[in-house]
């Protein structure tokens, strides 16, 4: 009998539901009037809202935290490059433009093999790939290609993020 009360958007299970009322008989069970309907919905859409503002603060701390990550990106002296599972830039911040002559734009949508210079072998790859793999890191030198066409040796770090398989 509840349900007719309830929109249909409302999503509410009630198991059992029942109230008991005081009368010169002693406690008996009763069939409620409005008002205990209106204020048992009241109370139901009161804990909805409450839940949604639980939510919303969760949301804001998040986005807050995220907009720190990015600054602390963006304002870095040290190059970052993003990468998705598949190896392709993602993103750049501005120090990876100093290190290397490219821009964000030039490097978004190619693999970070783009920058090779060719003076590592391909074991040398392979032996990296499966440290990569296996421990979710790589740190070594590399000798990279400027796009100046300049040769330039740089120490790597290369973490790997996206869980147990490192799969970003």
């Amino acid at each position: 009998w509840l349900q007719q009360f309830l929109p249909q958007t409302f999503k509410l299970q009630i198991v059992v539901f029942a109230v008991l009322s005081l009368s010169a008989a002693g406690l008996v069970l009763a069939q409620p009037d409005l008002t205990v309907i209106t204020l048992i919905l009241a109370a139901c859409l009161l804990l909805r809202i409450f839940a949604g503002e639980k939510r919303l603060l969760a949301l804001r701390g998040t986005t807050a935290q995220l907009q720190q990550q990015a600054l602390l990106f963006q304002h870095s002296r040290e190059a970052m490059m993003v990468t998705d599972a598949a190896s392709i830039i993602t993103d750049t911040n501005p120090a990876f433009t100093t290190l290397t002559g490219y821009t964000r734009e030039e490097a978004l949508g190619k693999t970070p093999g783009f920058l090779s210079s060719g003076r590592q072998s391909s074991e040398f790859y392979q032996d990296m790939w499966l440290k990569l793999l296996d421990s979710g890191h790589w740190s070594g030198e590399i000798q990279n290609l400027h796009k100046n066409g300049e040769v330039i040796s740089l120490w790597l770090e290369i973490n790997a993020a996206g869980g147990p398989q490192h799969k970003v």
